[in-house]
């Protein structure tokens, strides 16, 4: 025989929650008198999936703050005592017996309680039950007890007697794969950054927040027992707690990206002799650094085509008032596959390949022009020096390290790989290649959140590439701490001070990123959505 429900209404916040919110319900369905389901826009089927539990489907617009989004869920609940479930939850069967004895008993004599949380692995649909467990205030009596209006990990005080306990857990899937993880890290971070602390603090504990939180989460909390997986999740959830240190840094000290300081109009860019040279530019949504590298090879190349695969913002107005020919096209899939598209696009077969955040030193372009006045058949390849340049700054680090790049080539003898990430190269010859003294400047981070989505998506259009486990499994140990020291030492970040430090560690764990999902890949651990 069922039992009737308690009086208690369930709330739940979703977006786009459709493969994963029908467990939470089904786990409250019998219990709860009401479910509430406060729906920010889903476009999949989340509001239908729960309607079918019972639900009563309300629809709020994300206005960026968990706290205000979840007090507004408070407010629609018809009952004062409230479950508070994330769609990434559901009840063990016997914390739901345990609350129902709970109630059977009277009402509360307490008016929150604290449940232990058991937290499945990311790309994993089940909790370990050896993992350790954290606490959470879930439910509780709105008349004394209200959610927290914070932006990020909104919760519910203890009141000052403290709070009753559960012994069974609730249980929780917040990762879908290692990619979700990652950019649910990032937007943390980012939203920590929008109060940061005191440079001092800062300071101090960018040094010392990755090295404390990992051993936190692998010794302390037992992620040592879980192997490579284990290990993985520490790390990344080290690196995220790092990063949100990183980024209130990065507001404290107002590293900026190092854009044009105004916008470049046609009419300011260098005019002289034009040479029979292609430049070439993919892009989609560069309207605020494309100028500069439209600029450094105004009335250089004869021709100037841009690639644009559906940009939103100005970019194509950008490009063709400095007479770029601009082609939609859709992305292919692969910086390569794109590239080779702008390539065949353009009239002459000696190109000049640019990104849209890099641009030409006076000099570089004025070498270009004497060298192409009186072109060398036997010349099929140049290669230039790059220069980062990184947030913050308008110039070269002090002892940069500088990149050697083939960008400009005769399409009739060098090109692209299929590598999604790269550069010209394949049939190079080094007794055709001719090296130019000029620099070429790159400025890649808008910011460091901007980096941090583009080294994760990066590392995931790279898990496709295969390679051995063995190999795999080496590098994933050793592959964060010999790149940081490469960085640092090696490639001079070193002589950036504290943001030469931030840089570093984030290119190290992107690396090791590139590594964990590769074998997340290959090992079939990963679920993707």
């Amino acid at each position: 025989m069922a039992q009737a429900p308690l009086p208690l209404s369930c709330y739940v916040i979703a977006h786009n929650e459709a493969d994963r919110v029908a467990r939470a319900l089904r786990s409250v369905q019998d219990l709860c008198a009401e479910i509430v389901l406060v729906d920010s826009g889903s476009a999949d089927k989340t509001r239908q999936i729960a309607e079918r539990f019972g639900a009563r489907v309300i629809h709020r617009d994300w206005t960026g703050s968990f706290g205000e989004q979840k007090r507004f869920a408070e407010d629609q609940c018809r009952h004062d005592w409230l479950l508070n479930l994330d769609a990434d939850e559901w009840l063990s069967a016997e914390l739901a017996q345990e609350i129902r004895a709970l109630f059977e008993k009277g009402e509360p004599n307490r008016s929150v309680w604290r449940m232990p949380i058991q937290d499945a692995f990311f790309g994993e649909s089940e909790p370990r039950p050896s993992r350790r467990p954290w606490h959470k205030n879930s439910l509780y009596e709105r008349r004394r007890a209200r959610m927290t209006r914070r932006e990020d990990h909104a919760g519910v005080p203890s009141p000052r007697g403290g709070a009753g306990k559960f012994r069974n857990p609730i249980f929780h899937a917040p990762a879908r794969s290692l990619s979700h993880l990652v950019a649910k890290e990032m937007r943390y971070a980012r939203d920590a950054a929008k109060n940061p602390k005191s440079r001092a603090v800062l300071l101090v504990r960018i040094l010392t927040e990755f090295p404390l939180q990992f051993a936190r989460t692998y010794l302390l909390h037992g992620d040592c027992r879980f192997g490579r997986k284990g290990y993985i999740h520490a790390m990344t959830r080290a690196f995220g707690r790092f990063l949100r240190i990183a980024e209130m840094l990065e507001a404290r000290q107002s590293w900026k990206s190092a854009l044009a300081p105004a916008p470049v109009k046609p009419e300011t860019a260098p005019q002289g002799e034009t040479v029979p040279l292609s430049c070439f530019i993919i892009a989609q949504d560069e309207a605020d650094r494309i100028g500069r590298a439209l600029r450094s090879v105004h009335g250089l190349c004869a021709e100037i085509v841009v690639v644009d695969s559906g940009s939103a913002d100005e970019t194509r107005e950008i490009a063709e008032s400095f007479g770029a020919r601009v082609i939609r096209q859709d992305w292919l899939g692969g910086f390569g596959a794109q590239k080779r598209f702008a390539e065949k696009q353009c009239a002459h077969d000696r190109v000049l390949n640019l990104d849209a955040d890099e641009w030409l030193s006076a000099e570089l372009a004025e070498e270009i022009r004497r060298d192409f006045r009186a072109p060398s058949s036997e010349t099929t390849a140049w290669e230039t020096s790059r220069y980062e340049i990184f947030p913050g700054s308008d110039k070269v680090w002090l002892f940069a390290r500088r990149w050697r790049f083939i960008r400009l080539y005769d399409r009739r003898h060098v090109g692209f790989s299929d590598r999604y990430v790269g550069d010209p190269g394949v049939g190079a010859h080094p007794d055709k290649t001719r090296r130019l003294k000029g620099a070429l400047f790159h400025a890649p981070i808008r910011s460091l959140h901007h980096l941090m989505g583009k080294e994760n998506r990066y590392s995931s259009d790279e898990a496709s590439i295969r390679k051995s486990l063995t190999a795999l499994r080496l590098r994933l140990l050793t592959e964060f701490p010999l790149i940081f020291l490469k960085l640092m030492f090696l490639r001079r970040n070193l002589f950036g001070g504290v943001q030469g430090f931030v840089l570093a560690m984030i290119y190290s764990f992107s690396r090791f990123l590139r590594i964990a999902k590769k074998l997340e890949r290959q090992t079939g651990s990963a679920k993707e959505r």
